[in-house]
């Protein structure tokens, strides 16, 4: 079993670049998955910083356990982000209406990783429907039956290629998360038509 580090003796929370990072986030508890693009990114897909944590448990996982897992990925995804120096927080909406016993756990890991960024940085973190964070980045979004728009949001980010083809689906969604934020705020953000 994995064991955590405590967050006393955890890697120090010292920014590492002077570059400012806008970050997006896909939230799951087995792959929370950040990434951060710079301000002046000019599309160079080198300069974007991935990031994914979190870890799979038994169906017998103590409270505890559950408990301690989200506290985790939270202090992890926050030493990231001061790491990158980040300044601007989104997120992917959550999936309420998913069938999914693990739906209420993502939705705490949410409100915890929310809070941790909102007293580290006093900011608050931005959450952003899914389909429009991908229509941003592909221009449209067909009509598929269940379980297909998914891969097929991932095989276009992939066709960029670069570092997008070792990119996990979850940073993959974190990059449309994020990429939608720049798009709000008037910055400069990435699109092309979906094939």
């Amino acid at each position: 079993m994995r064991r955590f580090i405590s967050q006393e003796n955890g890697p120090s929370l010292y920014a590492f670049t002077k570059v400012r990072h806008i970050v997006g986030l896909d939230m799951s508890l087995t792959g929370t998955a950040v990434c951060a693009i710079p301000e002046n990114w000019k599309h160079d897909l080198k300069k974007v910083r991935m990031f994914q944590v979190g870890m799979k448990l038994k169906a017998d996982a103590t409270a505890w356990e559950k408990a301690n897992r989200i506290a985790q990925i939270a202090h992890d995804v926050t030493v990231f982000c001061v790491n990158c120096n980040a300044k601007a927080f989104s997120c992917e909406d959550y999936a309420y209406g998913a069938k999914s016993s693990s739906v209420h756990q993502i939705v705490e890991l949410g409100g915890v990783v929310k809070n941790h960024i909102l007293e580290t940085f006093n900011k608050a973190v931005i959450a952003f429907p899914s389909m429009s964070c991908r229509k941003t980045l592909l221009q449209h979004v067909p009509k598929m039956g269940k379980g297909q728009l998914k891969p097929w949001v991932i095989r276009n980010i992939r066709r960029l290629k670069g570092p997008t083809r070792d990119w996990t689906e979850d940073q993959c969604d974190a990059f449309c998360v994020v990429n939608h934020f720049l798009m709000k705020r008037g910055g400069v953000a990435l699109t092309y038509e979906g094939e």
